[in-house]
């Protein structure tokens, strides 16, 4: 007893749960008060350990941790006390407290407020769980008065968390949500794309390549996607399904109702994924040699159509004469006799205009 009395050190251990206060004086204050009660009360200050903005519901807190393996590796009594301003800054859960304390005492090490007289004697000890106690019932209680004050809030149709992909969150006065000038209209291609029975992994690549990033400014992966096409806010409606609720939302949709279930639809398997065969053979004869491409400028989806070369069409777009690899190049000398050239920039097998493409496949129909 003589020996851990004759060496009286402290690590101080300093946090506030607010990054707002790191900027103000908490901090100071706290260490300043520690310093003077350390003073006062004969323990030299080995090192002071300061937890900038973390709450103290767990002891997954990167600086406590440094601290508590910076005692372990020091010699038993190198280290007697560790120094709070307040027992709710080292500790707001009694069950931590407690299992924080035995670890400590076995290694010779008390736990001392610097503003809350507590002593080693049984009463003492009783004094400091009945503090720890009482910061875990503050904390629940906080806890249970910021939760209903968002079940209520989304009840009124306000959207309480990070917005999602393609949205962005409402200032004061604000709907909840707004649509992101530059992620929404993305996010809603890619539900017509899927809609329109196009595969997802296509869709997302082709949305990828207008520019759809997530907030982060990587690109979305597959889990991410399907969130997104299942996710109902995007059609104005907030679900929560752990509270039981369902309400319409205060800002405006990506997508209309039957959109978002039409793409539901497509995804369960309940609608045809897949164009008619006739049907694309249709567009096809109207205009054979050209594809669809997009861009996106400023949030705006713009598209053109570019000559697409003659042969890399799939098979289903030829008329039935031409399904076989022959029957293709009858079209492909039909169009030399009637003068057809390729057009600009594209390979010399194919891309052919379109006047002198429908002339060719009529002269083998």
């Amino acid at each position: 007893m003589t020996v851990a009395l004759a060496r009286k050190t402290a690590c101080i251990y300093v946090r506030v749960s607010d990054q707002r206060q790191v900027k103000g004086t908490s901090i100071e204050m706290q260490e300043a008060e520690c310093r003077e009660w350390s003073k006062t009360n004969g323990y030299s200050v080995e090192r002071v350990f300061i937890e900038p903005g973390v709450s103290a519901k767990t002891t997954h807190r990167p600086i406590l941790q440094e601290m508590l393996s910076y005692i372990v590796s020091e010699p038993k009594w190198s280290i007697t006390a560790i120094v709070v301003w307040k027992f709710d800054r080292f500790t707001r859960s009694f069950d931590d407290g407690v299992i924080l304390r035995l670890q400590l005492r076995n290694l010779g090490v008390q736990v001392l407020s610097a503003t809350e007289k507590t002593d080693s004697a049984p009463e003492g000890i009783f004094i400091q769980r009945i503090h720890d106690a009482n910061s875990e019932l503050d904390n629940s209680r906080r806890s249970q008065r910021a939760l209903s004050g968002m079940k209520y809030r989304v009840s009124q149709g306000r959207y309480v968390w990070r917005a999602p992909t393609g949205y962005l969150n409402g200032r004061r006065g604000e709907p909840s949500l707004v649509i992101d000038p530059v992620r929404g209209p993305l996010v809603k291609r890619l539900f017509e794309i899927v809609a329109s029975g196009t595969s997802r992994a296509d869709a997302l690549r082709r949305v990828t390549q207008l520019g759809l990033r997530s907030i982060n400014g990587a690109e979305l992966a597959d889990e991410t996607r399907d969130h997104i096409l299942r996710n109902p806010i995007y059609m104005g409606e907030i679900h929560v399904k752990k509270w039981g609720v369902i309400t319409r939302g205060d800002f405006e949709p990506i997508v209309s109702e039957s959109q978002f279930q039409m793409t539901q639809d497509v995804m369960d398997g309940k609608r045809n994924a897949y164009v008619s065969r006739q049907r694309r053979f249709s567009s096809a004869r109207i205009d054979p040699l050209r594809t669809l491409y997009e861009t996106c400028n400023g949030g705006q989806i713009e598209r053109e159509a570019r000559p697409l070369p003659l042969l890399s069409l799939p098979s289903s777009f030829w008329p039935p004469k031409c399904q076989r690899r022959e029957g293709r190049g009858r079209i492909l000398r039909a169009a030399r006799i009637v003068g057809a050239r390729p057009c600009t920039g594209s390979s010399r097998r194919g891309g052919l205009s379109r006047g002198l493409a429908i002339q060719a496949i009529r002269c083998v129909e």
